[in-house]
């Protein structure tokens, strides 16, 4: 498997050009996952706001520089601040991550003291793929120390 460290930590493939690709390699390009954007423009001024950053809106009104809102941050209304569960700086979906992570050990746990088959049920992390994720890393940094070279994980 090769990796371009830019690459792995950005989420996406395709940050080298092509000419750094090993010569087995198929050219793929992962510019966005989605790319959902949405546009509003009112009386008032106008909204953007895109999946890949949901955290922010930017808010241009008529005639004046463009604004940025963010979750749970500074001038979020109320109504809004209500429905926000986690601090500003944490994605939505960060609780429900560990919640996921608890819950499945729970039946895990619970599996192995009833003698009940684990089939499926362990969608826990394991120390293998704690390992490959060392591995990555690892790769990462060998990579950077060859001038972002496309590295062997």
């Amino acid at each position: 498997m090769h990796m371009c460290c830019c690459a792995l930590l950005a989420g996406r493939v395709g940050c080298c050009g092509p000419a750094k690709w090993p010569p087995a390699t198929k050219m793929l390009c992962v510019s966005g996952f989605t790319a959902a954007k949405a546009g509003w423009n009112g009386r008032k001024g106008g909204l953007e706001w895109s999946q890949e950053d949901p955290n922010y809106l930017w808010f241009t009104p008529f005639g004046e520089p463009k604004r940025l809102l963010t979750r749970g941050g500074t001038g979020a209304q109320e109504a809004a601040n209500r429905l926000t569960r986690t601090p500003s700086g944490h994605p939505e979906g960060y609780l429900e991550a560990f919640a996921n992570i608890y819950s499945e050990a729970a039946d895990l746990i619970r599996a192995l003291e009833t003698g009940a088959p684990l089939a499926e049920l362990a969608h826990v992390p394991t120390l293998e793929d704690g390992l490959q994720g060392m591995r990555v890393i690892d790769a990462c940094v060998r990579s950077s120390e060859m001038d972002a070279a496309w590295t062997e994980v």
